[in-house]
């Protein structure tokens, strides 16, 4: 478990850092208890202790005695990661922060956790495909419109780590996959075309695994 501090008035007085080229931003802002959710960054003089928060939006960093939120360390000074939602509803604030501490280098948008029944109605990617069934015992079928080829297939973990990956030389709009190889669990699904790339979340659930 990350260590929390109680923080001194001393302490709470931020680090002046430059803030030209510093960012967080969140795919978007609205999100399922049950998504991941992907974050693009950019720090300042890479710390290997910088991490991401998700804090609930009444809290200020630094101040709570536990544990309420979600956080992970970054692996570089700019690029993207994924970290998964709140298992809360509600509002959360996001922050890039320095060194283990609570020194903001770069506030993020406040993004909102909805039941994953509310957000199923919401389209999380192209209306040109269809994957079914997700959640998935492993093997998933492919569908675009009649006017749309599939050409190439990714599946990747909620790490971002490429875990599948398949050119298709068939001219085809359907095509069922095997990913019965993979662990049960979340990923995120990438298929291009000729003229455009879809993104999915899939879950993966294989009673004979865990």
């Amino acid at each position: 478990m990350k260590k929390i501090y109680f923080i001194s008035t001393l302490t709470l007085m931020l680090v002046v850092l430059n803030t030209t080229a510093q960012f967080l931003e969140a795919e978007r802002t609205i999100f399922s208890t049950q998504d991941s959710i992907l974050f693009n960054y950019q720090g300042s003089n890479y710390n290997p202790l910088d991490w991401i928060g998700i804090l609930p939006e009444d809290l200020v960093p630094g101040t709570f005695p536990h544990d309420p939120f979600v956080w992970k360390y970054i692996p570089s000074n700019a690029g993207s990661i994924y970290l998964p939602a709140p298992a809360d509803t509600g509002t959360y604030k996001t922050y890039l922060f320095c060194c283990d501490e609570y020194e903001v280098i770069a506030s993020g948008p406040l993004i909102k956790i909805v039941d994953s029944v509310v957000i199923s109605s919401v389209a999380l990617y192209s209306n040109n495909l269809t994957v079914f069934p997700n959640p998935s015992d492993g093997w998933i079928t492919l569908k675009t419109s009649d006017a749309i080829r599939l050409m190439e297939i990714k599946v990747y973990s909620i790490s971002g780590k490429l875990v599948y990956q398949k050119e298709l030389d068939e001219n085809i709009s359907e095509k069922k996959v095997n990913l019965s190889s993979l662990y049960n669990g979340v990923y995120f699904l990438e298929v291009f075309t000729g003229t455009e790339k879809m993104r999915t979340k899939l879950v993966i659930r294989q009673s004979h695994k865990r």
